[in-house]
């Protein structure tokens, strides 16, 4: 027995009772307990719609082909609403038996052409749902196949990466096993020497680097130095651009004066500081101390 509740052409609601609940122990139906379980359910539908709609019902329909007496006198005796037979009236009425014979005479006769809707009280024909199995179809395909495709590739590279490890490891052990161990002592010492004779030219490279830097600084204070009497001691220079410390000697302090003024007088000399504390006489031989900065000059333009 099903219980359909029909609103404003939709289907809302559906109950069902199935036929072995109220069958007995032979499989047989007693009229009793089919009309106790007709009305009982009716009971059910209705009060579930008087609980979820305001709107009263106009009426309930009958559609039945087996104990349709039984049914109909069941639900006048226990239904506030007036109770009709389901009938089509085509020339003459067409009972219950014959409405899907009938419904599907009438769909054949149209054509049936692709554009037809089927008849059914959910909204959704067969053609959308067989499109939508397949698209579930194919998706739950690639679910399983993407991650699959992606492991087969992961495991072929990890293979491909393994192979050319192995292979140049072998490739290595077999050059070294090629070599006799005599000719590998003597290209050991071959490479022993070319590193210490790299590592001479490089240390000859940097100090010739340095005189070469330092060679105008030093022949341009010698030659102020012999210009004016003076005695080169100790010389300190870190790197052009700071102050350099300079320790001499002469015979008298006219000398001295003459040396700081040729420092000064010579535009590669900056910053010429002659303290008079650094100024000392040891008997014949005067030292003194003093600080300047030297910038080399720029070489000419190409």
């Amino acid at each position: 027995m099903d219980f359909l509740v029909i609103r404003n052409g939709a289907l809302y609601f559906e109950y069902a009772t199935q036929w072995r609940d109220i069958m007995d122990d032979k499989g047989e139906i007693p009229t009793g307990r089919f009309e106790s379980a007709l009305a009982g359910s009716l009971r059910q539908v209705l009060n579930f719609y008087n609980q979820h709609w305001k709107e009263p019902l106009a009426s309930v329909i009958l559609s039945a082909v087996a104990l349709e007496a039984q049914a109909e006198k069941a639900m006048a005796e226990n239904s506030p609403l007036p109770v009709s037979k389901l009938t089509l009236v085509m020339g003459q009425p067409i009972s219950s038996e014959w409405l899907v014979a009938l419904g599907c005479c009438l769909r054949g006769m149209d054509g049936g052409t692709a554009a037809d809707k089927e008849i059914n009280l959910l909204g959704e024909d067969s053609r959308s749902r067989f499109e939508e199995e397949q698209l579930l179809h194919f998706m739950r395909f690639w679910r399983v196949m993407l991650p699959l495709s992606l492991a087969i590739l992961v495991l072929t590279f990890a293979g491909a990466d393994l192979f050319v490890s192995s292979t140049r490891i072998g490739i290595e052990s077999r050059a070294n096993l090629a070599i006799p161990g005599e000719e590998a002592a003597q290209i050991s010492s071959l490479q022993n020497q070319a590193q210490n004779f790299n590592r001479e030219v490089a240390l000859v490279t940097a100090a010739e680097a340095m005189r070469s830097a330092k060679g105008p600084f030093v022949d341009a204070v010698l030659k102020i130095s012999a210009a004016n009497g003076i005695t080169p001691l100790h010389i300190v220079l870190s790197s052009f651009g700071t102050p350099v410390s300079f320790i001499g000697s002469a015979t008298n302090e006219s000398a001295i004066v003459a040396f700081k003024g040729a420092l000064t007088a010579d535009p590669r000399f900056s910053s010429v500081n002659l303290p008079l504390t650094g100024v000392q006489t040891q008997g014949n031989t005067i030292t003194f101390s003093m600080t300047f900065v030297f910038t080399p000059a720029a070489p000419p333009a190409s």
